[in-house]
């Protein structure tokens, strides 16, 4: 692997991008309002080049691949993920076992893959893209591959178009098949290689016919679909919530009637949160994995709700801190991993920032909050 190491570090918490600004643990910078991310947020894990593996019998139970009878990986591989943990900013540590680091043969390709002492999984495969799931409560991951493409001059570009493969894994927990569906309205169900415990998932990689992209994924599980990632990354305020169990989180009064911060479970045990503003619904935090609720992130939105200015999103900090202009500065606590409140017409000229537990500014964690208007 000859990726940079802040770029795989992507890989220790499946954390969806949503359009605002999302800040990670410090030291931090702000990424790109219109960049994106897969919902794993994983970077691709570059390897420099595929290692030759010999075919090594490996034990099949009923269906699934013994993650204890695959061969162990090259040294070279092992070391390439301890890096992940050693050169882990604070709090992005997936903390995975790399001496256990696995190589298998799937197809013509390599895999390489370890546990990690969450109960999660980090993987690689040879020439192309990797990740991981710390905890291993991520029902389905995918990486979506795009051909090299540039525009004419003055063309526009549809994103939601050329991505002509796709890879990933569902967790057997809560998936057991996986559905791609094409530009062209078509599904297909590719097969999924499963690996055994402390793995226990299925890996899949699909390239679509020539001319074809594939355009969502769905995992299903007895038959319902209960989780899906598209590459746009545009799902709703709830995908596959459990909306009978919706709770509220809290409210705020405006001239035109309440907010309402409301918190759900999803079909595979995460969470989604949401504002609700008369008959309109906007995203909160992204509809996270089970255990990534209070993870490592900022990211915020400002609202103009009924005349009132609503400051809303994911936090997994202690406290957040608003700067005027004047210095003047206000803390406002982090919930289960969600900022909600108002804002004052001084506040919007001001600055937003993290605060660590001992309620210290944490450094690159600054964004100018009227920069913040959805």
């Amino acid at each position: 692997m000859k990726a940079d190491i802040l770029d795989r570090l992507a890989a220790a918490n499946p954390v969806p991008t949503p359009s605002s600004v999302r800040v990670g643990a410090a030291p931090s910078f702000p990424a790109t309002a219109g960049s994106r991310r897969r919902r794993l947020a994983v970077v691709a894990l570059a390897f420099a080049a595929a290692v030759f593996v010999g075919g090594s019998a490996l034990a099949l139970h009923f269906g699934t691949i013994e993650f204890s009878s695959a061969e162990h990986a090259p040294p070279r591989v092992v070391a390439d993920f301890e890096s992940l943990s050693t050169a882990a900013p604070p709090g992005m540590d997936p903390g995975v076992i790399a001496g256990e680091t696995r190589q298998l043969r799937i197809g013509d390709r390599v895999l390489w893959i370890a546990p990690t002492r969450a109960g999660g999984l980090c993987y690689g495969w040879n020439h192309s893209s990797g990740g991981c799931d710390k905890l291993g409560t991520t029902p389905l991951s995918t990486s979506w591959l795009g051909r090299p493409f540039r525009a004419p001059a003055g063309a526009a570009l549809d994103p939601s178009h050329d991505y002509y493969a796709v890879e990933g894994f569902a967790h057997a927990q809560w998936v057991d098949s996986v559905e791609l569906r094409l530009d062209d309205g078509t599904t297909v169900r590719p097969e999924l290689t499963w690996i055994s415990k402390p793995i226990d998932a299925g890996f899949f990689f699909y390239v679509a016919p020539r001319k074809h992209d594939v355009v969502s994924a769905v995992g299903y599980r007895n038959g319902e679909a209960v989780t899906g990632e598209d590459p746009l990354q545009n799902p709703g305020p709830h995908p596959y919530a459990r909306l009978d169990e919706r709770t509220k989180l809290g409210e705020l009064a405006t001239a035109a009637g309440p907010v309402r911060l409301w918190a759900a479970p999803t079909k595979t045990d995460g969470r989604c949160v949401w504002l609700q503003f008369g008959g309109e619904e906007k995203s909160v935090a992204p509809c996270l994995p089970k255990g990534y609720e209070r993870q490592v992130a900022f990211s915020t939105r400002v609202d103009d709700l009924g005349g009132t200015t609503v400051l809303s999103g994911e936090c997994g900090y202690a406290a957040v801190e608003l700067v005027q202009r004047d210095g003047t500065a206000r803390r406002i606590d982090c919930v289960g991993g969600i900022v909600f409140s108002k804002l004052s017409s001084e506040d919007e000229d001001g600055t937003l920032r993290a605060l660590d537990a001992g309620g210290t500014p944490l450094p690159g964690s600054e964004v100018p909050i009227r920069a913040r208007h959805s």
